[in-house]
């Protein structure tokens, strides 16, 4: 996962692009001593000014449960920075859509019916979103086969690759 991470934010950093970051640090070090001390959202894209997907990124660990409640906690930490925000702007949190996803090869999700946990997900950030002011969408999408295995591709053909990621279930896509 950290190699295919740390691809995306080289190969757009050579190619000038600013559109996606690795790391993004989310309430790190607000309880001393805890063993989830440092807490990053694995990707972030900006799709458009005011667009942006938290990513969860698994390739063989843990479960899509697992990084599913990860993303929510993430988003609750942004909506609770959005409602008392710090006094420097951030792009961030000035966002109006944040889309969710969980980012893992289609062999990761293969044990698991996912569609209904999916599908309600979904339906239950949307709700969370209206009811904040701003767009909320969840859903688990499939990262392309040659992205999910060393050696990564070339930087053009990773990020063509990266584009080209699609939603585990047709229809469950919103936004």
């Amino acid at each position: 996962e950290v190699v295919l991470e740390r691809g995306i934010a080289g190969a757009c950093a050579r190619a000038g692009r600013s559109d996606w970051a690795n790391q993004i640090p989310v309430a790190s070090g607000l309880i001393q001593g805890a063993s989830d001390g440092r807490r990053a959202i694995d990707l972030v894209h900006r799709n458009s000014v005011r667009r942006f997907e938290f990513i969860e990124l698994k390739i063989a660990s843990d479960t899509p449960l697992y990084a599913a409640v990860e993303l929510l906690g993430y988003a609750s930490a942004w909506l609770l920075a959005r409602a008392d925000p710090p006094a420097r702007p951030s792009v961030l949190l000035e966002a109006e859509h944040l889309d969710l996803r969980v980012l893992a090869p289609a062999p990761y999700y293969a044990p698991f019916d996912l569609k209904n946990l999916g599908a309600t997900l979904n339906n239950s950030v949307r709700s969370l979103g209206e009811r904040c002011g701003v767009s909320l969408s969840f859903g688990f999408d499939v990262l392309p086969g040659e992205l999910s295995h060393s050696p990564l591709p070339d930087d053009a053909t990773l990020l063509d690759l990266l584009s080209k990621r699609q939603p585990l279930h047709d229809g469950l896509r919103h936004g």
